[in-house]
């Protein structure tokens, strides 16, 4: 063996091949091993002599010509341990790959003694088959190192230095030095963790990626509205996070019906929510409550009407000459015009004067001193001054309500029971009140409608209903006014 050593250094080329290593297979599963190099490797290894025809030619330009390395140079007699004497004639260093069979798959160790008194220097790899064990093995030889990866969930991107790397759990080559791994999951938080990765050594990491959070922003109308998100007090315009799931949203406000809600909150994923509470009132009636400019614009108004009133049975007490009428006993209807000059505030209201005439035909039976008579014919005039009120403007319409003194001129004719014809006339007093509402069609012009009573200190009650229209206006009143 020393000799054979002895005549390869002395037959050795003055220069040998830098870089060459001898790959011995010591292993029931040589072939498979042997095999997965070949393919693993590709074009890289330059002057690694893997398969026998790699041997053959290097020990043909090896050896000088017509030199005899006797068992050296016959490999189907020597034994496989002389092989070691191949190094005389320039190789650098042996690498011996064994393969053992794991509860995962495999694990491929490779064993390089280099030339000089260094320590053999293992690169290991794992995985479910005996290619991808060489795989890793050899990322590790060839000044890689690698990173196994357990991952939760299972699937989940992997970003080495923020470049894509792989999915999911798995052994993963990498440079030697300080790196930052992150992992990516639809649904999940992402996760950033930094490793070292050693030349020839494999790294072992897991990561869990937690349960991503949803987003809520939740934004109400009127935006002083008190929220509740499953009890806890939420403010309107909160962004804020929270667990997928389901959630309660109750929301209240001053003058607007409560509303309550279930929403749900999906994993990394923003929901913005506008809700506009309901008032307590309905649309037509909220609608009211806002007037309108053309109820507002004008201070005056002067309108028409036709009035249709009903007077009732009361004491007379008319005399003329020895007639004396003492009573009306039955109903009597009248119908006629009325205009009306109206002055008016933001509420307040006042009838400056109203002036209506009326007509009406009987027989109203009448009481006389002498028997049982009738009314025939009716005509009444009055006069309103100065009825007060106030009024509520919403929308186009305007309700109001006023009230003051009257002064009424009756003038009739009456039927004694002897057939005699006699007229009466006659001044009387009273107070009224009157409710209407007017409806504007625009800033000018409006429809109106009222019923009105009049209450007469022992005389005739009168209940009346108006139908009608106007106009509105400004007017400067005198100064000394």
């Amino acid at each position: 063996m020393i000799a054979l050593l002895l005549v390869a250094g002395l037959l050795a080329p003055d220069a040998p091949l830098a870089g060459t290593a001898l790959w011995r297979f010591p292993d029931p599963y040589a072939t498979q091993i042997r095999d997965a190099v070949v393919q693993a490797r590709g074009t890289g290894l330059p002057g690694h002599l893997v398969t026998d025809d790699e041997i053959s030619a290097f020990l043909a330009r090896a050896k000088p010509a017509g030199a005899d390395l006797g068992c050296s140079d016959d490999r189907t007699v020597c034994a496989d341990p002389l092989r070691a004497a191949l190094s005389a004639v320039g190789l650098t260093s042996r690498i011996d790959a064994t393969a053992e069979r794991t509860d995962a798959g495999w694990k491929i160790t490779l064993n390089q003694t280099s030339l000089g008194d260094g320590p053999v220097a293992p690169f290991t790899g794992e995985g479910d088959t005996v290619a991808a064990a060489v795989e890793q093995a050899l990322a590790g030889l060839q000044g890689q190192g690698s990173v196994r990866v357990a991952v939760v969930p299972e699937g989940a991107r992997l970003l080495l230095d923020g470049q894509p790397w792989g999915t999911g759990s798995g052994t993963y080559p990498a440079r030697p030095g300080k790196h930052m791994l992150r992992a990516e999951f639809d649904g999940r938080r992402p996760v950033e963790i930094p490793i070292t990765v050693a030349r020839g050594q494999t790294t072992a990491t897991s990561v869990q990626l937690p349960v991503a959070y949803g987003k809520l922003v939740f934004v109400t109308d009127p935006p002083t509205a008190t929220i509740l998100l499953d009890g806890g007090s939420y403010t309107s315009g909160e962004l804020r996070e929270l667990r997928p799931g389901t959630y309660t949203l109750e929301i209240s406000a001053p003058g607007y019906q409560p509303a309550k809600h279930t929403i749900t909150i999906k994993p990394a994923i923003q929901l913005d929510l506008n809700l506009k509470l309901t008032p307590e009132h309905t649309d037509w009636w909220a609608l009211l409550q806002s007037p309108h400019p053309d109820t507002l614009k004008h201070v005056w108004l002067v309108r028409g009407d036709l009035r249709f009133d009903w007077l009732g049975s009361a004491k007379l007490n008319r005399t003329r000459g020895p007639v004396a009428l003492n009573e009306q006993t039955d109903s009597l209807a009248l119908a006629g015009v009325g205009f009306t000059l109206t002055w008016r505030s933001r509420l307040l209201i006042v009838d400056a004067l109203a002036l209506t005439f009326q007509g009406g035909a009987g027989p109203a039976a009448a009481d006389f001193d002498d028997g049982e008579g009738k009314i025939r014919d009716e005509f009444r005039m009055t006069v309103r001054p100065a009825w007060f009120g106030v009024r509520y403007p919403m929308w186009r319409l305007e309700p109001y309500a006023v009230g003051g003194p009257l002064f009424a001129f009756d003038s009739f004719d009456a039927e004694a029971p002897a057939g005699d014809t006699e007229s009466f006339d006659a001044w009387g007093f009273a107070l009224g009140l009157q409710l209407g509402t007017r409806y504007f069609f625009n800033s000018d012009w409006f429809a109106h409608v009222a019923f009105d009573s009049t209450f007469w200190f022992g005389e005739r009650p009168t209940a009346g209903f108006l139908l009608g229209g106007g106009f509105a206006f400004d007017y400067a009143l005198p100064e000394w006014l």
